[in-house]
């Protein structure tokens, strides 16, 4: 419901700290967050046009007009997916005519002949936005644009994932040192699904290219299937994850 895993890992930090929540509960969330992100980017990917200035136009009605609160919250959600998904088509239409800009399609071309510098300026760009769900959107505006093609989007997906991860570690400095595990736990689990995929990644995007016809549905479709895969890879080693982040920050 939050469509954010960098504000659900935010809460799970503050939960740990406060010792409501243990360690190795906290990385089953986690967990759970990291794929419960995945929704923002597949409902991105719907060609919602159509929609967007009617259901901002009904929100607006609602948030105005509604007597009761669940009216107004449904107005607020309402106004709050128009403005996003308005606002992509603009960035969407504009970035149309980067695609004269030789500079930009030479970055972009040298990105995608480089996998691992793909996923390290998604990751700076994601942790500088705190935010995947934002930096997928332009992943997939930029797709929309003609600017980008699978296997470049895909790596700029996998930087995004660790980049996400950034908002909690900021929140685990001002926490104890349960809190900062938890944190590190999000880092590590992002990181090492990182890391396992790249030697099979134009497996990755082979296999992804065969789930829609559509580069947007596939661009979504890699942030799923990444998570998905790494969270049935990890579950079965929560416990090691969790012996890991005590390793890497024992206790004082």
């Amino acid at each position: 419901m939050l469509q954010s895993s960098s504000a659900t890992t935010v809460m799970v930090v503050g939960l740990v700290d406060a010792g409501l929540l243990r360690l190795r509960e906290a990385i089953g969330v986690i967990l759970g967050a990291n794929i419960g992100t995945t929704v923002t980017a597949q409902l991105v990917a719907l060609d919602l046009d159509y929609v967007v200035i009617p259901a901002g136009a009904v929100g607006l009605v609602l948030l105005e007009a509604g007597r009761q609160e669940g009216a107004r919250n449904l107005g607020r959600l309402l106004v709050g997916l128009g403005l996003i998904f308005g606002g992509l088509g603009i960035m969407s239409r504009n970035l149309v005519g980067l695609s004269q800009n030789a500079f930009f399609l030479s970055l972009l071309t040298n990105l995608g002949r480089r996998p691992p510098a793909a996923i390290a300026a998604a990751a700076l760009v994601t942790g500088v936005m705190q935010s995947s769900s934002a930096v997928t959107g332009m992943i997939i505006a930029l797709a929309d644009a003609g600017l980008l093609q699978l296997p470049e989007a895909v790596a700029l997906v996998l930087g995004s994932n660790i980049g996400t991860t950034a908002t909690a570690l900021l929140a685990g400095l001002a926490a104890g040192v349960n809190g900062r595990r938890a944190a590190l736990v999000h880092l590590l689990f992002n990181v090492l699904g990182v890391t396992v995929l790249m030697p099979f990644l134009p497996q990755f995007v082979r296999l992804v290219a065969f789930t829609s016809p559509d580069l947007a549905r596939q661009i979504a479709n890699a942030h799923t299937l990444f998570n998905l895969m790494s969270v049935a890879l990890f579950l079965p080693w929560v416990g090691v994850l969790e012996h890991l982040a005590i390793a890497l920050l024992p206790g004082f």
